[in-house]
């Protein structure tokens, strides 16, 4: 299994993304959750692959769960896939994240 991890800062806020997800790039459906200082949504593309998607009430979370995150991010993305992942994969799905959330992803982990 390949597994990806990014981090992001921005002020979006998840049901948007999850929105814009769906009904722009066709993935999910996404299933979403909220516990009391975070949120996330969970989707498995048809190619098999999964994608996570967590924003945090504040900047210091994400790095206290993965001491290798940056710090001062509110949004952890962890793309998971049973085969390995394209370049191509890669590019696209991040290309379409950053679009949505409005930022650049930081690659932090990579497994």
């Amino acid at each position: 299994m390949q597994t990806l991890h990014f981090a992001a800062l921005s002020l979006i806020g998840l049901d948007r993304i999850v929105s814009a997800l769906e009904s722009t790039y066709g993935l999910g459906p996404f299933d979403c959750d909220v516990e009391d200082s975070w949120e996330y949504a969970t989707a498995r593309l048809p190619s098999g692959t999964t994608l996570n998607i967590t924003r945090t009430t504040d900047t210091s979370t994400i790095a206290s769960w993965i001491p290798s995150a940056p710090s001062c991010v509110n949004w952890q993305i962890i793309v998971s896939s049973s085969s390995d992942l394209t370049d191509e994969d890669v590019s696209t799905a991040r290309q379409a994240l950053e679009h949505v959330l409005g930022t650049s992803l930081v690659p932090y982990h990579a497994a």
